[in-house]
């Protein structure tokens, strides 16, 4: 749609009028004394058999114009727009020779297309009606949209007044030279002359056809200085529907989308200066030579990403003509809007209202594991495989096996290991073992556990649950009937570094301060004690309060150290009393006998 609309306008300046980068030279267009007006014929031949090509009369000038169809005592002459802007016409002559006319037409009225912007501008048609028509007066019918089979090789005969050598040959006589299509496009048709053509004075005349009916296919417009290299007409069927039969019939002109975007952004209309800026840059100039290139709109994607900074210098000129120059005829039209997979900033700017991903994008396309700017099929929301595209979430990784990514197929989020997905194998060393984790199924392994496989030290991956001896044991411990145990002992000194002795026997110390048991649990002798009572009436009725627990009176207990709080063991002497009290508070050993 892009490359269509303004692409033919690129191509012209670029690859036919050969103006790199400069534009389209039209610069004398205007100019209306005889000598000065563009697209004249040189080196033509006399004509004196299409009468129904007239010489417009304007202010300071002469113009050619051809007689398209008559009613009554009315008759309509189809010229250019440059030839009765800024000077009105004034009269039409009909004859070989305009300086001895057959006859002279008042002029009554005129008009012409709303999309023609000024000197060098496409779409420079203008109609005059004039008055005092008979059913004498010559015609020559304008071709319609159906009869257009206009191509490039077509012959084209061009009539008019224009002068015979550059740059003084002017003349009144009527000429006529037959020139072949070199380039066309949907509102012009350009030829080249070395030899002859069209020259000042010409403005205006017919490009008439060759063969068959005979019927006016183009207006003379413009083309190089000199009237040597080549000429520009505009293509009559372009506008025959839209400009030439409203005028006719007396009803309101309309003007399509192409029309009015042609017009704004040729000549010196609204948007032709934006037009000059991308002419002017190298990047725009890129991009425009690009999707000149295209024949698919996949291609024209291509061109934008590969020239970004050139695309969008292009769409001002899209912009200039959808908010200023053709807000009205071209409201809604696809050209006002970026089409699917082109760059875009806000949704505003797409027709599909979703700009995703920086481009425009068929849907919503806001998955986890979706895009919109996945190559091959930009403008599309398609699912992805590894990494999330753009600003959406990355999947949970860990660093471990159980990170997540896009499968390809799966769009709302990202793909994990299972639960049962191992993630740490099995491990043991120095006596810890590390123990087997499996992926929680989110993305993340769990914290590593280990335990101590004392008293038994490593077989391998696990811990050792026998021995055979005792360097199969861990410090402290020997190897008695294939089991690790520890050594016997009375007191910590017994015992080897970091074990202390309890209950007679060598072992890691289970506490060493209060805060290393859990909950009320207090520290005593290396073992974590819970804290049942503080006196004896904190227990029930026969039991006393020993280190924190509510237990049977020694005195009471089998193999016990017959000791217990004063006044509560029965016929026991006071010396005994004394010396068990004192084994109590040295050692603490009265609860071995409760074991």
């Amino acid at each position: 749609m892009y490359s269509m609309r303004i692409g033919g306008v690129l191509l012209l300046c670029l690859g036919v009028l050969g103006v790199l980068a400069g534009g389209c030279d039209f610069s004398d267009s205007e100019t209306l004394e005889p000598k000065k007006l563009q697209a004249p014929i040189i080196n033509g031949n006399l004509d004196t058999t299409h009468g129904a090509v007239v010489a417009v009369f304007l202010g300071m000038g002469v113009c050619s114009g051809t007689i398209i169809h008559r009613d009554g005592a009315n008759a309509w002459v189809l010229t250019a727009a440059h030839c009765v802007t800024p000077s009105a016409p004034q009269s039409v002559a009909q004859g070989d020779d305009h300086s001895s006319p057959v006859i002279i037409y008042p002029v009554a009225d005129y008009a012409y297309h709303p999309a023609y912007g000024g000197p060098g501008g496409l779409y420079d048609f203008a109609v005059v009606r004039i008055t005092g028509a008979t059913a004498s007066t010559p015609v020559i019918p304008a071709m319609t949209p159906a009869e257009d089979n206009l191509a490039v090789g077509t012959q084209v005969r061009h009539v008019g007044y224009g002068i015979t050598s550059y740059p003084n040959g002017y003349t009144t006589e009527r000429h006529e030279t037959i020139n072949t299509i070199n380039t066309i496009a949907v509102s012009y048709f350009d030829y080249l002359q070395p030899t002859s053509g069209p020259c000042s004075g010409d403005s205006g005349g017919a490009a008439l056809s060759v063969g068959g009916t005979e019927r006016v296919v183009g207006v003379i417009s413009g083309g190089d200085q000199t009237c040597s290299q080549y000429g520009l007409s505009g293509r009559v069927s372009a506008v025959y529907d839209s400009f030439i039969l409203p005028f006719i019939n007396g009803t309101p002109i309309t003007m399509t989308c192409t029309e009015c975007f042609t017009g704004a952004t040729s000549g010196t209309d609204t948007c032709a200066g934006v037009v000059e800026s991308c002419y002017d840059d190298v990047d725009c100039d890129a991009y425009a030579g690009c999707i000149n290139q295209c024949q698919t709109q996949t291609c024209v994607i291509g061109c934008a990403a590969d020239h970004l900074a050139g695309y969008e210098l292009y769409r001002d000129i899209y912009d200039c003509v959808c908010a200023t120059a053709c807000p009205t005829v071209c409201a809604g039209d696809d050209m006002c809007t970026r089409s699917l997979g082109m760059p875009c900033g806000v949704g505003g700017q797409c027709g599909s209202g979703l700009c995703v991903d920086e481009v425009c994008c068929s849907e919503t396309c806001d998955g986890q594991c979706e895009a919109c700017d996945i190559a091959g099929s930009v403008g599309n929301c398609r699912p992805v495989d590894g990494a999330p595209h753009g600003a959406r979430p990355t999947c949970v990784d860990d660093g471990s096996v159980c990170g997540g990514e896009c499968d390809g197929s799966f769009r709302s989020g990202c793909i994990y290991p299972s639960e049962i997905s191992p993630c740490r194998a099995l491990g043991c060393a120095a006596g810890v073992a590390t123990l087997l984790a499996a992926c929680d199924g989110a993305g993340t392994c769990p914290p590593s556990e280990t335990s101590s496989c004392a008293p038994y030290l490593c077989n391998g991956d696990i811990c050792a649950t026998s021995c055979v001896s005792g360097t199969d044991c861990v410090v402290g411990y020997v190897c008695d009937g294939g089991i690790c145990v520890g050594v016997d002992c009375t007191v910590d000194a017994d015992c080897p570094d970091a074990l202390v002795c309890r209950d007679g026997t060598c072992g890691e110390p289970e506490c060493l301060i209060h805060s290393d048991c859990v909950g009320d649990a207090l520290c005593e002798d290396g073992a974590c004690i819970e804290v049942e009572c503080v006196v004896d009436a904190d227990c029930a009725a026969g039991l006393v309060c020993g280190r924190h627990v509510c237990e049977v009176p020694p005195s009471l207990s089998p193999g016990g150290c017959g000791c217990a709080a004063a006044g509560t063991s029965p016929g026991l002497p006071p010396v005994l009393f004394l010396l068990c009290l004192a084994w109590i508070l040295v050692r603490r050993r009265c609860r071995i006998s409760l074991q």
